[in-house]
């Protein structure tokens, strides 16, 4: 197992989950995913989460079209809409967030694993960092796990976040969770994997993932879904 922090999940944001999702399966030949039906249609979304090897993609829909988000994706289109990082102690990150005047949406036991969510305007995107029990495991098991297909993309390797400052991003993102700063100081390395921080004219949050190729003469390629670009590196 990598070293913790470490990136385990994105979630892309969709006005057509199946639209979505056949696109997702057609394109990194993943099998059919997995889906926690009640406990998301509770919160006003449907989902399906797929993966590779020890990292996961998760596509939302809001159920309804009136709401807030529903209105934002049908005018927008699909986007990146959140990033799960898992964390070896949940409560000394809660503190280290605390020490610098940050606060939660909210934290909660998911399944016996302590997770929490906050808001884009800490983290320039919806992050969830989440404490596993075990550490070895992850949300959905067992069920997720089968969920997974690596003869395309074999795992994410980085991802990018279009924030208004990249380099205080980078700072406060390291501070929290406890990550490696990187020597540009405008990205974090988690175990294996890493944040980069950037800042795009008309974009805010996940706009890009380096995924690494299976195929390595695919290398450069670019698959897009739901407003993101998977680059094959």
């Amino acid at each position: 197992m990598s070293d913790l922090p470490e990136l385990r999940q994105i979630v892309l944001l969709t006005d057509d989950l199946d639209a979505a999702l056949a696109q997702a399966r057609a394109e990194f030949h993943v099998p059919e995913g997995t889906r926690d039906v009640a406990g998301m249609a509770a919160i006003g979304f449907v989902h399906e989460v797929f993966g590779f090897d020890r990292t996961y993609v998760e596509i939302c829909q809001p159920v309804d079209p009136d709401s807030p988000l529903g209105r934002k994706v049908a005018a927008n289109g699909g986007s990146g809409f959140m990033v799960v990082v898992q964390v070896d102690d949940s409560a000394a990150m809660l503190a280290r967030a605390a020490e610098l005047g940050l606060q939660p949406l909210f934290v909660k036991d998911f399944h016996g694993s302590p997770i929490s969510q906050w808001h884009p305007r800490d983290f320039g995107t919806i992050a969830e960092f989440d404490e596993m029990r075990p550490a070895d495991s992850w949300h959905l098991a067992p069920a997720v796990y089968q969920s997974r297909g690596t003869g395309v993309v074999e795992d994410i390797v980085a991802i990018e976040l279009s924030v208004a400052e990249p380099t205080a991003m980078a700072a406060r993102w390291a501070a929290v969770i406890g990550a490696e700063p990187g020597p540009d100081g405008t990205s974090i390395t988690l175990g294996s994997r890493a944040i980069r921080f950037t800042s795009i004219d008309g974009a805010t949050g996940l706009v890009s993932a380096d995924c690494r190729a299976h195929d390595r003469s695919r290398v450069g390629e670019r698959i897009r879904v739901c407003g993101v670009d998977f680059r094959l590196v």
